[in-house]
């Protein structure tokens, strides 16, 4: 999940790196909490409360670390060197060329994401399949008849491998859905994206964060969208 550039007034996006939403949905677990510890006094309903650049500083500080520690199961968090976050990588699921089976290392990353997806119970995750070369030459080795078998028929076109490979990139998409739901998670927290246009060096079913149209208030509400959410021309936060 890339978070390149801040928009619409959303100071937790420009300061932290990611958009409010997604900061509350994935610091909250599975009671729907957000629990941390913010070393800073004063009340945040005093109008003579300063968002210094300090305090920012401690807030993105507590932040990244609650959002690292549940995304370290499926993958990492990059943070740059003004201690925002760039990046959140999800590693993707593998699969063998030509397969649409789950093996081994493919089943212990589905695992993992079943059990991030229990303990951020908010957050929703897209899933986009790719395929390969690799794939290509796989199920061409599948249809090709035996050496002293008879010659196959000429196909027109390519029509019949784009086929191919969009029925596999759906059987692989299948296997993970299934896999997610075994782990008594809901399959409909996975939103499915089309087939990549673009052949990748393996196929894989690529995994990234889906921002949630309304995460909900955290344990204390709006406590945390006072402290991070929309900001003034000042760079300071607008109290409601």
């Amino acid at each position: 999940m890339g978070t390149a550039g801040a928009g619409g007034g959303d100071g937790a996006q420009a300061r932290i790196g990611l958009p409010l939403g997604m900061i509350v949905a994935l610091m909250k677990d599975r009671r729907g909490d957000i629990r941390l510890s913010l070393p800073v006094g004063g009340r945040l309903s005093d109008p003579r409360f300063d968002m210094s650049e300090a305090l920012w500083s401690t807030v993105r500080n507590v932040a990244v670390k609650a959002i690292t520690a549940p995304v370290s199961w499926i993958g990492r968090v990059q943070v740059g060197p003004d201690s925002r976050i760039q990046r959140v990588e999800i590693d993707p699921i593998p699969f063998a060329p030509g397969s649409a089976t789950l093996a081994a290392e493919a089943q212990e990353q589905v695992a993992r994401l079943a059990a991030f997806l229990e303990q951020v119970p908010v957050v929703r995750l897209s899933l986009m399949p790719t395929v390969s070369s690799q794939d290509r030459a796989a199920l061409e080795e599948k249809t090709r008849p035996p050496a002293d078998g008879p010659a196959p028929e000429k196909k027109t076109s390519d029509k019949a491998s784009k086929t191919d490979l969009a029925d596999l990139a759906a059987r692989r998409l299948e296997a993970v859905r299934e896999g997610i739901k075994k782990a008594g998670v809901d399959s409909g927290r996975l939103k499915v994206a089309a087939l990549s246009p673009a052949e990748s060096a393996e196929g894989r079913i690529e995994v990234d964060l889906v921002e949630p149209e309304d995460p909900g208030p955290p344990g204390r509400p709006g406590f945390f969208r006072r402290l991070l959410g929309r900001t003034g021309s000042d760079g300071r936060p607008v109290l409601n």
